[in-house]
């Protein structure tokens, strides 16, 4: 995951044939935080600009630099499908989203499809028009989460819960899926931290 990353950073932003967009799916302990934190390390040594948030603050605070996505984004009250984004073209914000190079969002398996549309229409918004058109501004994003842990709140029941979540945006198809698998807190190498 890190070199497809890495290389979609490094390629021309222009050239279609590269991906952009991946959702990394992981139990918890199998080095999504780690992964993400090692990305911006990597990011910020190459003298490149990454943006990191969560969709909880508790997430946010394990991400180098992190933020909520309702802080990056600017999405603070009730959001629907009309809703237009809140940063405009010329603010710092804006210039912010524009120059990233990554953009790591975690905990999405919380996230809304609303919201995750919502994120796609701010981050083509404060782009030039010859990257408007592309999903999520053509910015590499890398999604990270566990969807059997938690799904977005909804009033109703778990079908409505299903109904609202962002596997169910046309977006959400875009993404490479990766998936990491082992668990590290209970390798044996590691076993004095599942002691702990």
């Amino acid at each position: 995951v890190f070199g497809s990353v890495t290389r979609a950073v490094m390629a021309d932003r222009n050239d279609p044939a590269v991906e952009r967009l991946y959702f990394l799916q992981g139990s918890g302990g199998t080095g999504k935080t780690y992964l993400y934190n090692t990305l911006l390390a990597w990011v910020k040594a190459t003298d490149r600009r990454a943006i990191a948030c969560a969709t909880t603050g508790i997430a946010a605070l394990l991400l180098d630099g992190g933020a909520t996505a309702h802080k990056t984004f600017f999405f603070f009250f009730y959001i629907n499908n009309e809703s237009e984004p809140s940063i405009f073209y010329e603010t710092h914000q804006a210039d912010l989203l524009r120059t990233a190079d990554l953009i790591i969002i975690d905990e999405v398996s919380m996230m809304s499809k609303t919201i995750f549309e919502f994120i796609d229409k701010t981050l083509r918004s404060v782009q030039p028009r010859n990257e408007f058109a592309m999903p999520f501004g053509g910015k590499v994003v890398l999604l990270g989460g566990d969807f059997k842990q938690l799904l977005p709140v909804a009033k109703g029941n778990t079908l409505d819960q299903l109904t609202i979540c962002l596997k169910r945006s046309k977006l959400f198809r875009l993404f490479r899926n990766e998936t990491l698998a082992v668990n590290m807190r209970v390798v044996p190498e590691e076993i004095e931290f599942v002691e702990f």
